[in-house]
């Protein structure tokens, strides 16, 4: 296993090779695969997946938990990715703020050529919230796409051993967003036998637990859950700040 001290190196390794391609990382639940916008035809490619099912966006942290060398740039934030109303902005800076894992689709429209169909979809654009470690990384690398390290149909992995090894022998590397970075890198270990990358995740014993986060889908004041199931103590907090919504 390769580990990398101090703790923070890893995600500026991490973010280095999302500039290269697709690479596996671990969520709280499942493990997934992202890549910037740049390489999204890999994702679907990867997973065979149909360019109708969009990917869940991922977008730096309000706060600068570095420096404020690492603020996130302009075309780097929500607002200037998407257009959408005041009340839908609002309610994604509520759930950046809250953290709760969940993913959620906001109706509008991009105003960035990066942010049109396949990364968005005519019901709006999904964005994934709940995991500070995974908004860290785009406070580094920049907003991303994220989606479970799956075939298309398959079950969601939950164990390094249960990723598909094409889907492994296409990404570049793996990042557990704490202090482990693995790099993909056959030209640096050519002279190791056999695949080192694939050897160093078979040290990698972990299973995930907990359900893939709930899907919600935005409509003026309309939420509606399109998987999984939204507690009735978050529904209850939704209604305090935003008196307008409800939920089908």
């Amino acid at each position: 296993m390769t580990v990398i001290h101090p703790p923070r190196q890893p995600l500026f390794e991490a973010a280095r090779m999302l500039s290269w391609g697709v690479i596996l990382l671990e969520t709280e639940t499942v493990f997934g695969i992202a890549s910037t916008p740049k390489h999204i035809d890999r994702i679907f490619k990867i997973k065979s997946r149909d360019y109708s099912k969009v990917l869940s966006w991922v977008f730096p942290p309000k706060s600068d938990f570095v420096s404020s060398r690492y603020k996130a740039y302009k075309n780097e934030t929500f607002d200037s990715c998407w257009d959408c109303s005041k009340d839908h902005k609002d309610f994604f800076d509520y759930l950046l703020e809250v953290q709760v894992p969940i993913t959620a689709v906001f109706p509008g429209e991009p105003k960035l050529k990066t942010c049109h169909p396949p990364a968005s979809s005519k019901m709006g654009i999904g964005v994934r919230f709940g995991n500070f470690g995974l908004n860290q990384l785009a406070h580094v690398a920049g907003p991303y796409l994220l989606t479970s390290a799956n075939k298309s149909g398959q079950k969601p992995p939950k164990m390094i051993e249960e990723v598909d090894e094409e889907i492994l022998s296409k990404v570049v590397g793996f990042y557990n967003l704490d202090d482990v970075i693995i790099d993909n890198d056959h030209h640096v270990y050519d002279d190791r036998d056999g695949d080192y990358f694939l050897q160093e995740l078979e040290k990698y014993h972990k299973v995930l637990s907990g359900s893939p986060s709930p899907v919600i889908a935005l409509s003026k004041s309309t939420i509606k859950t399109l998987r999984g199931e939204i507690s009735k103590s978050f529904k209850e907090e939704v209604k305090k700040v935003f008196p307008k919504f409800k939920f089908e």
